[in-house]
């Protein structure tokens, strides 16, 4: 059976995991999996961009050069979840705010279901 969440709160469920791999990356000492983690970060903040660019009407983040989880190993991890940060920051107090204002209900649940979907599917892609 499937749910109903607004945008909001499915961009806000990676919101959650970024954090918490921002902390497993804090604790980890395995080089490789501190790649794996710093490479999941990455592939889900190139994720929301092009989503929020796509459907949220937001504008190309400034630091953006199109970092994609490829460059991500030539950036630092504190280069790497500073940016996370500056994402979840903008997304939250600024783009959704934006949108959710000017949105009916229904394109806000419509816009969640779309986001879930592309998320399994970015989930389950060989690689990741």
């Amino acid at each position: 059976m499937a749910y109903s969440a607004e945008v909001g709160t499915e961009l806000g469920a990676d919101h959650r995991l970024i954090e918490l791999l921002g902390r497993q990356l804090d604790l980890e000492t395995d080089p490789a999996r501190r790649q794996a983690a710093a490479d999941k970060i990455a592939g889900i903040i190139d994720w929301h961009e092009k989503f929020d660019r796509a459907y949220l009407g937001a504008d190309e983040p400034a630091d953006s050069a199109e970092q994609t989880a490829e460059t991500a190993a030539a950036a630092s991890l504190d280069e790497l979840l500073a940016r996370a940060r500056r994402h979840i920051r903008q997304e939250e107090d600024h783009t959704l705010p934006a949108f959710e204002s000017h949105a009916h209900w229904m394109v806000l649940e419509d816009l969640g279901e779309r986001a879930r979907e592309m998320r399994q599917a970015r989930s389950v892609r060989p690689g990741r």
